[in-house]
């Protein structure tokens, strides 16, 4: 989960970032 963000952030594409943290972000509050 954290490693995945990681490497989208070390990629430099802030939309990745985004959809990445959003995704892990609704998978927590689903959960």
């Amino acid at each position: 989960m954290c490693q995945a963000i990681s490497s989208s952030s070390a990629s430099g594409d802030p939309a990745a970032v985004s959809k990445a943290i959003d995704a892990v972000y609704t998978k927590m509050v689903g959960n």
